[in-house]
């Protein structure tokens, strides 16, 4: 019986493990050109995201909301470089 419970158990683990989310591998050179284009490349939307830190919100989040969708997944797939990088610029992330 042990035998049993042991192979159901593997079972059990190897349909659960088809089921979790799958996550988009981090193309941190494509989201870092992201994040440093709303820094320091386009004027107005650099301004919007430092209005949005200085004001209190997540600098991720902030960052997040200013670009279009493709770049928004880039930087959630990348999420720890680019807190790392934008508390490198001096906006780290609310903990």
């Amino acid at each position: 019986m042990n035998r049993i419970s042991l192979r159901f158990s593997a079972v059990v683990a190897a349909l659960l493990a088809g089921f979790a989310p799958a996550r988009a591998a981090c193309d941190w050179p494509a989201a870092k050109k992201d994040i440093l284009e709303v820094l320091e490349g386009d004027a107005a939307r650099g301004e919007e995201f430092r209005q949005a830190a200085k004001a209190g919100r997540d600098s991720l989040d902030a960052i997040e909301k200013i670009v279009d969708a493709a770049a928004r997944e880039r930087i959630k797939a990348c999420g720890y470089e680019a807190a790392e990088l934008l508390t490198q610029k001096g906006f780290p992330p609310l903990h």
